[in-house]
């Protein structure tokens, strides 16, 4: 009888840090995801220049003044 108790408490003790597999799975599905991504956009720069942050709203025929008034009018 004095065994198990030991045995229990030992188990109890240990169960927090346990991960169940569904949880482990998508830990590894996270980082396979990010690997992914991270390589397809090192691809993506040996064969792309830089865009520039104020080009990118240029290209949609957005100025800087746009995005003025809309961040005031978001404010009010």
């Amino acid at each position: 009888m004095i065994e198990r108790s030991r045995g229990a408490d030992a188990n109890r003790h240990r169960s927090p840090s346990i991960v169940k597999p569904r949880d482990a799975v998508l830990v590894r599905m996270a980082t396979h995801a990010r690997s992914v991504a991270k390589r397809l956009l090192n691809e993506w720069h040996r064969h792309n220049q830089p865009i520039a942050h104020d080009q990118v709203p240029a290209e949609s025929g957005l100025t800087v003044a746009d995005w003025e008034n809309m961040a005031a009018s978001a404010g009010s």
